[in-house]
């Protein structure tokens, strides 16, 4: 496994602790021994009512590209920015968002479960859906499992509505899973 550089660019140095460069350097090894994108949630401390949420890849990725995924977890961006290293040729970039909840309460934010656990890209391949039923995870508390099982159970529902679901559809519903 390459090793990333310890000497990022004075704008990282200014604003990434040490602490947090650490675990920074850790993802991106993953993102080039892997080559999968990764997701990090980082807690500044409890005096500091925001949080830092980190994605990790190869490729620059676009603020338009992380508004709805954003949304959908009802969190708001205070600021972002992107940094990128160069380790034996191949570029790999960090974009940081500073985030709280989009509103009262925020004291679930601190429940939510680590983002590359399965939230929106796991490292197995599995994805979450981006919708609106994310929020819980902020607002509630809920593991992605969870707010899952409530997706299929809605999908269920819809199906109800136009005809009564046979039983291998309501397991497929529970049970099925999206690749990426």
């Amino acid at each position: 496994m390459a090793k990333i550089p310890h000497r990022f660019s004075a704008e990282y140095q200014a604003l990434v602790s040490p602490r947090y460069a650490l675990k920074d350097i850790l993802h991106l090894e993953q993102v080039l021994a892997f080559n999968k994108q990764r997701i990090s949630l980082l807690n500044p401390g409890a005096q500091v009512d925001h949080y830092r949420l980190h994605f990790y890849s190869r490729q620059p990725r676009y603020l338009d590209e992380y508004i709805p995924v954003l949304e959908n977890m009802h969190l708001r961006v205070m600021d972002q920015v992107q940094f990128s290293v160069t380790v034996d040729g191949i570029t790999l970039f960090i974009k940081s968002f500073t985030i709280k909840a989009a509103k009262k309460p925020e004291r679930f934010i601190h429940s939510v479960k680590k983002p590359d656990a399965g939230n929106h890209s796991s490292d197995d391949g599995w994805v979450v859906e981006n919708d609106a039923l994310n929020k819980l995870c902020v607002l509630t508390g809920l593991a992605w499992q969870e707010i899952d099982v409530l997706r299929a159970y809605r999908i269920i529902t819809c199906n109800w509505v136009t005809k009564l679901p046979e039983p291998a559809f309501i397991m497929h519903c529970l049970t099925i899973r999206r690749l990426h």
